[in-house]
């Protein structure tokens, strides 16, 4: 091999190296300033109330209003996340729970036609009709 050959594949495999450490170095600080904006790492209210949707989907119910909770205690006005409760309590048969959440839901999401729904469903089963 010639003197030059070897200078230039010693060059290339300094650049190679060089090239890998600043691709890694941007990878990783893309990968926290993610996280620092709230990329889902489960810090807004949202995410939580996607999570306890689709957890209900899978008959996962315990799990689902857990997740409902904790959108509740980051942002504690989220009436969409009291009426999931509300629906999840409806659907257990445990009304009177079902009706103080859907009532708390109303306060937050006025005029919900689901909550509202929820709240006459719940008076009907509890057998109050006043």
């Amino acid at each position: 091999m010639f003197p030059k050959q070897r200078v230039l594949d010693d060059m290339m495999r300094r650049s190679n190296k060089i090239f890998f450490i600043v691709f890694i170095g941007v990878f990783f600080t893309i990968l926290f300033f993610y996280d620092l904006a709230g990329g889902d790492n489960g810090n807004d209210a949202r995410f939580y109330l996607d999570r306890g949707i689709n957890l209900y989907k899978q008959e996962k119910y315990f799990e689902a209003i857990d997740s409902f909770r904790n959108a509740i205690g980051l942002n504690p006005y989220y009436g969409d996340a009291y009426k999931y409760i509300a629906e999840v309590y409806y659907y257990l048969g445990e009304y009177k729970i079902s009706l103080e959440n859907s009532l708390v839901a109303l306060k937050y999401a006025h005029n919900d036609p689901d909550a509202m729904l929820i709240v006459a469903n719940s008076y009907r089963e509890l057998g109050d009709f006043n």
